[in-house]
């Protein structure tokens, strides 16, 4: 609006520092700008921090070898084709594909093996009985070996166990014979042999060279280390016909975003193409010209398990970015209504203002621009506030490294958000004049206006809670993973918002009645007054604290339950932290640094026309190593255990798991058992997710089977022996590795809990839960906005209360105990709902198999605590920073100025 001569008129002039006469409002717009921008950004920030964190677990589990390129060579002709030197051609080939690979990022130059034939050593020109052993060289070996003795040299290096049974040590000879003549070369060193050591990422890509595939077997044979030279002079002196030449390419870094590691993809599967393409100079490098063709002759396999890794991290990309963006939008809602309702309480302190504008003339569309304009500045600071803080946050407590385009979307979306944030502050603005203006009489409220906004929400919710249970809790997403559905997510927020505003108005009745009742203490009386003078007010600010905590109280009521659901099934699965396969005359050898006992599971049993499994365990190494959890049985494991001893009547003392029928004849394997129950269990471990299971002590059932006259099953091996052993994977796997149990193949807990379902619903809910603190610091906000806008009732009842004889500190505790009502009211209600909601919910997410006992459910009584806790503390201290504003304030000046 044009002012006098031109000028422009002060109240548009000052507009955009006008809010700065406003603190309040002022604080309301950019809060809520922030809470809205970090709302907006935390999605596109926390699915980037969470696609990143499975990428770097899926390449933890390959390793920098696997992840990287494995490029074999193999049956490389010994021949001399054309006169060609083996060693110069391997030089030349490796040259021309480092050259193809020096423009991919993150891959470390080549380390080249050259693996000989098989051969026989020997002590002396006779040949020895003794294990074969193979001709090895890989650049860098004796750096990732255990030296016993020895040094550097130009001969060989021997494994230990070859070495003591030749009885050779370093600067001996050693023979080699394969089909001609032994070959003498020197003994430079000797090694602890690599099937001893637990697996390392240098010699993934040689695995299956190191490792036992058979428990019954012995180790493959050991590696002569010796330099590639050496190895192929060697080799063409034993009249070998080929070598096998591997080239590997590790990442530099396992630590790798996904937009980091999508190029890396890429250029690696233009590589694999053309060394298929025969036309490529990739192919040409490989192909040799008059080697053999065929059957016999050269191949090559490429090998990077990067790719797979790339398209599981998309998968969970898809997963979360359906959920997270639901919840995204909640949480934007949540910000608007924040920032709706704290301009508001701000606003209400400019009624004269108001006043003044509409008796000058003012129209609202005048109005909500000017306002709007007011917080355009406020709006921009609050919004980049709010983008560092969702940036700072999910970097540090993302379960991930964030990209630079996750960064650029957030920055984005959070631009998007601002235009919003200022056009509501102007809307509201507009509203507040309406209000200002002479209204005709209002005629009597229609039913749908007396019926309270709650019983809507609460119909919602229970149609989101029926969809649940009718289509349960997860969906399908790409790639088969599962996710959590909307309405799993959509239902805490309807039924804590519904449940959490019945519970307010009730409360708020109660106040009122209590208003009349002399409570006999001064602080009390005056903060029940007040809150009943507050009404609806009161109880929307209970409400919205009652969301924001059970918000956070649910997620992690959910994800704390999936969590141990999730161990438990695989605890359940596997037996303890670790299981592996093995003969069933194998024995823990005495002195096992861990916690181990064998179980043979026998199939082919029945009770009744009921399948079960039979386990046979050994009951005082189990009971020390298996996992339990209090729930699946009335008696601790010790105590159903120890009953396995007992016998009665020549009957065979079980402990039955899962619905086992009744009946006390056992069939087991076409062998007839009498069996006495001496406990029973909703769940065991290594139960079968779909049979029942009874458990047996190993030597008791041997005898029950040798008096019906039949032969023991677990020692014919009719049954699966395991060994379960507890402790940390690694060294428990190399442990038992260096045994004669030696496992084959090992399934641990933690590979068994890496489910890319679970990892999607436990994210997608600790995403929520995040946004649920960012929606407590809200509703403080909007309590500290409900505080100031009520500052001039409280400067006037101070006044009076003083006048009355009320202390001080009466008026001081009234103030925290009027904060502390809608602050720790509404944080318990929300913790009860949300427990209550996640009871309801958490049988549909027992997914993708179910516990036979059900899911475990985990209530989060620290966290719940500590947030009644924490709102108890800001509302003392709100209160006394309350009373200290009350105290200085000057009454005749916040009369004169209606504030």
């Amino acid at each position: 609006m044009a002012g006098i001569r031109g000028h422009v008129d002060p109240l548009w002039a000052r507009a955009p520092v006008a809010l700065l006469r406003f603190p309040g409002l002022l604080a309301a717009v950019s809060l809520g700008s922030l809470l809205l921008a970090l709302a907006a950004a935390a999605g596109p920030l926390f699915v980037s921090s969470t696609a990143n964190a499975a990428l770097e677990d899926e390449l933890d589990g390959y390793t920098v070898y696997g992840a990287g390129v494995s490029l074999l060579q193999g049956s490389i002709s010994l021949e001399k084709p054309g006169g060609d030197d083996v060693r110069a051609r391997i030089e030349r080939t490796t040259a021309a594909l480092d050259e193809a690979l020096a423009d991919v990022p993150t891959l470390r130059p080549s380390v080249t093996s050259v693996v000989g034939p098989v051969v026989s050593p020997s002590a002396t020109p006779t040949l020895a009985a003794v294990r074969p052993v193979r001709l090895v060289a890989r650049e860098g070996a004796l750096a990732h070996v255990t030296p016993i003795a020895g040094h550097t040299g130009e001969g060989v290096w021997l494994a230990d166990d070859a070495a003591r049974g030749l009885g050779l040590r370093p600067g001996d000879q050693v023979f080699l014979r394969y089909r001609n003549a032994p070959v003498r070369t020197n003994v430079d060193g000797i090694y602890r042999a690599l099937w001893k050591e637990a697996p390392t990422a240098y010699w993934r890509t040689l695995a299956g060279l190191i490792y036992v595939r058979n428990p019954d077997a012995g180790p493959p044979p050991t590696f002569v280390l010796a330099d590639a030279n050496l190895v192929v002079s060697l080799s063409e002196r034993l009249r070998g016909e080929f070598v096998d030449v591997r080239r590997d390419w590790p990442l530099a870094t396992t630590r790798l975003t996904l937009e980091d590691a999508e190029p890396v993809g890429a250029a690696l599967e233009r590589f694999h193409a053309a060394t298929q393409d025969s036309q490529s100079a990739v192919a040409r490098a490989l192909r040799c010209a008059g080697c053999p063709t065929g059957l016999f002759g050269e191949r090559i396999e490429y090998a990077s398990q990067l790719p797979s890794a790339i398209e599981t991290t998309r998968a969970t990309v898809a997963s979360l970015r359906g959920p997270i963006d639901l919840v995204s939008l909640a949480a934007v809602l949540v910000a608007l209504a924040v920032l709706t309702t704290s301009a508001a309480f701000a606003l209400a302190g400019r009624s004269v203002e108001t006043g003044f504008l509409v008796a000058h003339g003012f129209g609202p569309g005048s109005i909500g621009t000017r306002m709007a304009l007011e917080a355009a500045l406020p709006a921009v600071a609050g919004a980049a506030t709010g983008l560092g803080v969702a940036v700072v946050v999910v970097t540090v407590l993302g379960p991930g490294p964030l990209a630079a385009g996750a960064v650029r979307e957030a920055a984005g979306t959070a631009a998007v958000a601002l235009p919003a944030a200022v056009a509501l502050v102007g809307l509201v603005a507009a509203g507040f004049f309406m209000r200002a203006l002479p209204r005709r009489p209002s005629p009597r409220p229609g039913l749908l206006r007396r019926v309270p906004w709650e019983t809507a929400v609460l119909a919602a919710a229970g149609y989101a809670l029926w969809r649940v249970r009718t289509n349960g809790g997860l969906d399908a997403a790409a790639g088969d993973t599962a996710r959590p559905s909307w309405p799993v997510l959509a239902f805490p927020l309807l039924f804590i918002a519904g449940g959490a505003g019945i519970a307010a108005r009730l409360l708020s009745r109660l106040l009122a009645l209590l208003r009349a009742v002399d409570l006999g203490w001064g602080a009390l009386f005056l903060a029940i007054r007040r809150l009943a003078a507050g009404g609806e007010l009161v109880a929307i600010l209970v409400t919205a604290c009652a969301l924001a905590a059970g918000t956070a109280v649910y997620a992690r009521a959910v994800v704390r339950s999936l969590e141990a659901t999730t161990d438990a099934k695989a605890r359940l699965f596997v037996g303890s932290d670790v299981q592996g396969f093995t003969s069933a005359n194998r024995e823990i050898p005495r002195g096992f640094p861990f916690p181990a006992t064998i179980v043979t599971k026998l199939e082919g049993a029945a009770i009744g026309n009921v399948s079960v499994d039979v386990l046979a365990i050994e009951p005082e190494s189990l009971a020390e190593t298996v996992y339990w959890d209090g729930s699946w049985s009335d008696r601790p494991l010790g105590d159903l255990l120890s009953g396995l001893k007992t016998t009665a009547s020549g009957r065979l003392s079980v402990v039955a798991a899962g619905n086992v029928p009744a009946g006390d004849l056992l069939d087991l394997q076409g062998t007839e058992l009498r069996i006495r129950r001496t406990g029973e269990a909703e769940a065991f471990p290594g139960m079968s997710l779909d049979r029942p299971l009874v458990v047996a002590d190993r030597r008791a059932l041997a005898r029950a089977v040798e008096q019906a006259g039949t032969p023991d099953p677990v020692s014919a091996g009719r049954g699966e022996t395991q060994v379960w052993a507890r402790g940390d994977a690694r060294r428990v796997i190399a442990a038992l590795e260096a045994t004669t149990v030696r496992p084959f193949p090992v399934v641990t807990a933690d590979e068994v809990r890496a489910n890319p379902a679970i990892r999607s619903v436990t994210q997608t809910f600790r995403f929520l839960g995040a946004l649920g603190l960012a929606a407590a610091l809200a509703a403080l906000v909007g309590t500290l906005l409900y505080a100031q806008a009520r500052h001039r009732a409280r400067v006037v009842s101070f006044a009076l209360a003083r006048r009355m004889g009320l202390s001080a500190g009466t008026h001081r505790l009234a103030n925290g105990l009027e904060l502390a009502w809608m602050l720790v009211a509404g944080t318990a209600l929300g913790s009860l709902l949300a427990l209550a909601a996640a009871r309801l919910v958490l049988p549909e997410l027992d997914a993708p198999v179910r516990l036979p006992s059900g899911p475990l459910f985990r209530a989060p009584w620290p966290f719940a605590a500590a947030a009644a806790a924490t709102a108890l503390l800001t509302a003392a201290a709100a209160g006394a920073a309350g009373h200290a504003l009350v105290r200085r304030a000057n009454l005749a000046k916040v009369l004169r100025a209606d504030e």
